[in-house]
């Protein structure tokens, strides 16, 4: 099943996912897309979404941590597959999606959701040292 290509707000939903010209997934208005099937963090690939910087640090950031991460085409369909899926972008770092068309998912924030939100927080506030070279002191 394809999702609808009408106005995601008329439809009464926040935020809307984008589908590249080829129809795979792509990324949000103004944030990238991240999904979890069978433990391993999935988004588009680059080419045909933007090289935010919020999208390297997830990636990065999961792959010290541990978590497999897959960059590639997504078809449309894993929208019904994933146990977890999320925006990320510099104000939000993580928001959970709660529900995608007329699918709800059963546990929001998921696992790895929670653990990448974690993880994010605790390198902005510096307390991760394998990320001290992303900080800088600003006067």
């Amino acid at each position: 099943m394809k999702p609808e290509n009408v106005d995601s707000g008329k439809r009464g939903f926040e935020y809307a996912l984008l589908l590249d010209t080829q129809g795979f997934i792509a990324e949000g208005a103004a944030e990238s897309f991240f999904l979890v099937k069978a433990g391993q963090l999935m988004t588009p690939s680059l080419g045909t979404v933007l090289a935010g910087i919020s999208r390297r640090s997830i990636l990065q950031a999961a792959e010290a941590d541990g978590i497999p991460t897959f960059e590639g085409r997504l078809d449309p369909e894993l929208l019904y597959e994933a146990e977890e899926m999320f925006f990320s972008c510099s104000p939000l770092k993580v928001l959970p999606i709660r529900k995608i068309e007329d699918r709800v998912l059963p546990k929001v924030p998921g696992p790895v959701t929670q653990k990448m939100a974690a993880l994010l927080d605790t390198i902005v506030r510096g307390k991760d040292a394998r990320f001290k070279d992303w900080l800088f002191p600003v006067n």
